[in-house]
């Protein structure tokens, strides 16, 4: 992969992940969870935001994530090359 290409993995997998913000809620652990989300965005650590969306949307009080939405993670951990039990651990929340 070249520099050009590595780069526009980058901007297309934040822009992604940007799109998931509503995800957060208002809740205190949701806007914590959301400033530490922001914060990694804007250190391009990408991984460790996902990481975060995932942790809070598997521990949050509410209803399980749309199917669509659960694709969309999954296909960000699939460009990301992230092995993690994320996805794992949301499909088992929506079938509880």
């Amino acid at each position: 992969m070249t520099r050009q290409q590595l780069h526009d993995l980058w901007a297309e997998v934040e822009f992604e992940l940007r799109t998931l913000t509503p995800l957060f809620d208002s809740s205190p652990d949701g806007v914590t969870a959301l400033e530490h989300f922001d914060e990694y965005l804007s250190h391009n650590e990408l991984g460790l935001a996902l990481e975060t969306l995932c942790g809070f949307l598997v521990e949050a009080d509410g209803s399980a994530i749309s199917p669509e939405l659960l694709a969309q993670i999954q296909r960000l951990h699939s460009k990301m090359k992230m092995e993690d039990e994320c996805v794992e651990n949301l499909r088992r929340k929506a079938t509880a």
